[in-house]
């Protein structure tokens, strides 16, 4: 069962990302997303494939979709507010890396 502090997915549930448990999100986010093939998406060190490469290409923007919204969806409203307002829309490397600086995450 969840509840509006956890953020339940295919794969299992996690903790809302918050102030205080920055440290243990990043490591399950980690996990949910590395089960979900996305990680190395989320982290910048698997690149898009050659345009030319159709299906390859959709598969990777169909992870990478997820990817933000696993992100995007684990996290806090005040969070998720935050993100809407810099911008961060689908761009998972992008979110994570907006996070950093505001406090809200070490990652990387």
């Amino acid at each position: 069962m969840t509840d509006a502090t956890t953020y339940p997915c295919k794969y299992g549930s996690i903790p809302l990302l918050s102030a205080s448990n920055n440290h243990s999100w990043k490591n399950n986010i980690s996990n949910l997303l590395a089960m979900d093939d996305s990680l190395e998406i989320v982290l910048g060190t698997e690149l898009p494939p050659a345009a030319n490469a159709t299906a390859q290409v959709r598969d990777f923007r169909k992870r990478w979709q997820r990817a933000f919204g696993m992100i995007w969806s684990s996290t806090k409203p005040t969070i998720r507010t935050f993100l809407n307002r810099v911008g961060g829309g689908f761009r998972p490397l992008r979110a994570l890396r907006t996070l950093r600086p505001a406090g809200c995450l070490e990652f990387g």
